[in-house]
């Protein structure tokens, strides 16, 4: 089998990889793969399309690789030129690079008669050619493409510029004027360089107002009211690891997951947590803006099929997920979700090696957030190095919650709550669906009888 792959991202770097090792998961025949980059080196758009201080959004342990992780004096937040340096490193130790074709655009890709694909591309001579194959991974990246809203008059603004235009500092002129029109984390990171150049006023506009959130949650303090300072020493923990409870999200039956309960729900605990840690129910994350007050007042109806919320016709990505659960959605499709049991069982073999992993591991299942590697305990992608990442590096995200309070308040609270909740609702939509099994049996009788 032969298949293309098309763009050197970190999308493109790993299925290139996968492909290439097919044969240790899988009893197939090794696989001829080729990777074709427009660029004259790895990284798509973190190589061409970023800024001065640029970082990743992402933390460190959620981002890196299951089986290639950033070294442990790397910061929790990746610069944009490190990751980059990363994605190098990986294929270097995976040795991708035979596999490269750098400098190379693909300029069509069509069906051949056979029902293969026939890759047009034009090689770093200039020269035009083709390859064949039997299948083709676009792997392009949502960001080559910027999105150049049309704004009436602006063409009269002396100096405009689209982000994936912009450097560095020095491109603000001094005294000048900034608008930055966006409140995404680019939008974000652009205004902070405006602010800190010799510019004379920066202004920050949104449509429809913007959650401002910081990367990292201040560690939880046990009634603030009460006069309790935090500890200057430690360790903030990023907030995209700061807490998971596996009943949130991932284990609720169907009655309680289609309905507003959980995020109702997670509102109150989440505003308990910060009154707790904090001493205001406001906490870390704050709305800028307003939300519209006519909302939720559509429930399903039964004559209408489902209906599915779109994003405007105006949006260059016209579709989002919640990339954990989505994480975790996948794993279960291909049957590489570890159970608790597994988390026990794969623990305590590993234990008898590595004393304290025996528990690690368990613990890390029910409070670790849905990290790449705990899908690599269990299924066809199963790695045994999975168990030394868990129980080294990532249990520092256990660790780093500032002890037995910050523990509590981020797991077992939402954890209990959640769980016993969820146990009632499944026993309710049991009887429920019990129940119209009934009600659909007894109409069918009546109208035979009839």
């Amino acid at each position: 089998m032969r298949v293309a792959v098309v763009g050197a991202g970190p999308g493109g770097l790993v299925t290139l990889k996968y492909l290439k090792e097919a044969t240790k998961f899988f009893d197939i025949d090794p696989i001829d793969v080729r990777l074709f980059e427009r660029e004259d080196e790895v990284g798509g758009t973190f190589t061409k399309r970023t800024y001065e201080d640029a970082e990743l959004v992402s933390s460190k342990y959620l981002t890196c690789f299951s089986d290639w992780r950033a070294d442990l004096e790397d910061p929790d937040f990746l610069s944009a030129k490190r990751f980059i340096r990363y994605l190098k490193e990986y294929t270097d130790h995976f040795n991708l690079w035979p596999e490269i074709s750098l400098s190379t655009p693909v300029t069509s890709i069509r069906r051949d008669q056979a029902g293969g694909h026939i890759v047009h591309y034009r090689g770093p001579d200039g020269i035009d050619k083709t390859w064949e194959c039997d299948a083709v991974a676009i792997c392009s990246g949502l960001h080559v493409t910027p999105n150049i809203p049309d704004v009436p008059g602006i063409d009269k603004v002396k100096i405009v510029k689209h982000s994936s235009q912009f450097k560095k500092r020095e491109e603000f002129p001094q005294g000048s004027q900034v608008v930055v029109l966006g409140t995404g984390e680019t939008g974000m990171d652009i205004a902070h360089l405006a602010v800190t150049s010799p510019t004379k006023r920066v202004v920050l506009c949104h449509r429809q107002g913007f959650l401002g959130a910081p990367k990292k949650i201040p560690n939880p303090i046990l009634f603030p009211i009460l006069g309790n300072k935090p500890n200057p020493n430690a360790q903030e923990l990023p907030i995209d690891v700061s807490w998971q409870a596996p009943l949130l999200d991932s284990y609720l039956p169907p009655f309680l997951r289609d309905r507003l309960f959980t995020w109702r729900f997670q509102d109150i605990n989440i505003k308990l947590a910060n009154w707790l840690c904090s001493g205001t129910t406001a906490g870390v994350d704050q709305w800028i803006g307003g939300l519209d007050a006519d909302r939720f007042h559509t429930s399903q109806m039964s004559l209408i099929e489902e209906y599915h919320f779109k994003l405007h016709g105006h949006k260059r990505i016209d579709y989002g997920v919640h990339h954990e659960s989505y994480a975790y959605q996948l794993a279960l499709d291909m049957d590489a979700v570890p159970s608790f049991w597994d988390g026990v069982r794969v623990g305590w073999n590993a234990g008898a090696k590595h004393p304290g992993l025996w528990w690690r591991l368990p613990v890390l299942w029910l409070t670790g957030a849905q990290f790449n590697t705990k899908f690599r305990v269990v299924g066809p992608y199963q790695w045994d190095g999975a168990v030394d990442v868990l129980g080294g590096e990532l249990w520092e995200t256990i660790t780093r919650r500032e002890g037995l309070f910050g523990a509590f308040i981020m797991t077992v609270v939402p954890m209990t709550m959640v769980g016993t909740s969820s146990i009632i609702m499944w026993f309710v939509g049991l009887f429920a669906a019990l129940l119209s099994a009934i009600g659909r049996i007894a109409k069918g009788t009546f109208w035979r009888v009839v």
